[in-house]
């Protein structure tokens, strides 16, 4: 997955610092670190954050990039599925990670709704952000199992 994955924390059992490495998709591709803490809860915390930014960014460039093929070509049929993405565009901003992921899974279709035509040229790379998307929220809920 390209989206945001934290691969390993290395904590040091005398000091208890920890180095988190991570890796995430930038519009200049994927980038991958490694990121100091002082303690395994700092490096969580931070994580988290950073996965609901990743997340939320991500969902946000998502929704409005169909909202502007969907407005510019009048696209009937799909406004009531945009109107839903961007009503749940908004609720996310005040939800935890998991929350929005559960929430993004259970209105996936509407999401899925959205995409542009197939002849349109950006379906392509839009069906791959919705699945990175998709993939993201899989993660995260299998995690907090």
């Amino acid at each position: 997955m390209k989206a945001y994955t934290i691969h390993k924390f290395y904590e040091c059992k005398l000091t208890g610092n920890v180095l988190a490495e991570v890796s995430f998709a930038l519009n200049e591709g994927l980038k991958t670190f490694l990121h100091p803490f002082t303690n395994i809860n700092n490096a969580k915390s931070y994580i988290e954050k950073e996965k609901r930014t990743w997340f939320l960014s991500a969902m946000e460039k998502y929704v409005h990039h169909k909202k502007h093929i969907i407005e510019t070509g009048n696209h009937t049929p799909q406004f009531e599925a945009l109107r839903i993405c961007l009503q749940a565009l908004a609720e996310y901003e005040n939800k935890s990670t998991e929350n929005a992921c559960k929430l993004f899974m259970k209105g996936f279709k509407y999401f899925d709704a959205i995409l542009p035509a197939t002849t349109n040229s950006s379906h392509l790379t839009s069906a791959e952000n919705l699945k990175e998307l998709q993939l993201f929220c899989e993660m995260t809920l299998n995690q907090q199992l």
